[in-house]
């Protein structure tokens, strides 16, 4: 392949004139780019698909791809390995796949189903090339006190209901005119059997109080409308917060921070990171309300409350868009605008 170089300013851009197709292996390269990355990218196509579960779920993603690695090599050449994570739990999701090339390499992984992989049993099966999507149920809540702050109320329902199914959305309809909720929310769950599942727990206790739930096929309640409030109180502040006990799940950081940070006004958002939650906030004085509140115990913990992230200017500048990959191949349509940086300069 030859190249043209081309000089700026502290730049030097290789543009290749020509690429001799005839020294590169289609297949050899394909497998290259799956493997850079297992998921974007679609295996070849002379790869089977497996499903495998029976894995601990509390495992760390990179040793169980070598424990399946390991114990799948017999079957071919792996060409993909896809293990999904659960974000909101910190675990890894049941059930993996991979893509395994190589004559009779379904029947061979087959084979290896409930054998002993480091002390769990796998199992192995086909991977469906169709998958039906899951049907979706909307249902709806009653019971819970209408005073609640609303991000607070839909972080308890999401918990109730996990195991309802997937939750895809929490609508918790507001009344503007008393300035409070009103009495019915709305979940929609993704799964077989949501809905059967979620009306077995009507009746039961939620954080105090007894949930009530009803089949619904409205979801959206629009009969009010917000009313026109200050720059200042709607103005969104986001606060940092570390010191509360990070081994706790997610949903339950989350709720604690809601409850703690209530007082100082509404609770737009609370993002748990490792260490470090951001709470997001507004309402009148909500700086000040939020501010005062460090130093202060939340379970046996001292929160640590700092001043609202501010952006800066220069982080919000418009970076310049990379024309060349990390290998310095640059695309056929992009030599014109990377000529134009170079001479702009």
């Amino acid at each position: 392949m030859s190249q043209t170089r081309i000089r700026g300013k502290n730049k030097t851009i290789f543009k290749p004139k020509s690429l001799d197709l005839k020294n590169i292996s289609g297949t050899s390269l394909a497998v290259d780019l799956v493997n850079l990355s297992p998921w974007k990218n679609p295996p070849l196509n002379s790869s089977t698909a497996i499903c495998v579960e029976g894995y601990d779920t509390s495992l760390k993603e990179y040793p169980l791809r070598l424990a399946l690695t390991k114990h799948f090599a017999s079957c071919g050449e792996i060409t993909q390995i896809y293990v999904p994570r659960d974000f909101k739990k910190k675990i890894l999701k049941s059930v993996s796949f991979m893509w395994i090339k190589g004559e009779g390499a379904e029947d061979k992984a087959l084979q290896l189903s409930g054998t002993d992989v480091g002390g769990w049993t796998v199992i192995v099966k086909p991977k469906p090339k169709h998958e039906p999507p899951s049907p979706i149920t909307t249902i709806s809540v009653e019971g819970y006190d209408t005073s609640l702050q609303k991000y607070l109320l839909e972080l308890i329902l999401e918990k109730h209901f996990d195991s309802c199914g997937e939750i895809r959305h929490v609508y918790v309809p507001t009344d503007y005119e008393r300035g409070v909720l009103k009495s019915v929310a709305f979940l929609r769950i993704e799964g077989e059997g949501a809905e059967d599942k979620a009306l077995q727990l009507s009746g039961t206790d939620v954080v105090g109080w007894t949930v009530i739930v009803k089949p619904s096929e409205i979801f959206y309640d629009n009969s009010s409308r917000a009313p026109a409030t200050t720059p200042e109180a709607s103005k969104i502040h986001r606060f940092r917060v570390t010191g509360y006990d990070a081994s706790l799940p997610e949903i339950d950081i989350q709720m604690a921070l809601c409850k703690h940070f209530s007082s100082c006004g509404e609770i737009w958002q609370v993002t748990v990171l490792s260490s470090t939650a951001f709470v997001s906030l507004r309402g009148e004085r909500c700086v000040d309300k939020a501010l005062e509140l460090s130093g202060c115990n939340m379970g046996e913990r001292t929160l640590v409350v700092n001043e609202p992230v501010v952006p800066q200017p220069e982080l919000l500048k418009r970076k310049r868009v990379r024309h060349c990959t990390t290998t310095g191949y640059m695309p056929p349509g992009t030599w014109d605008k990377a000529d134009a940086d170079v001479y702009d300069e």
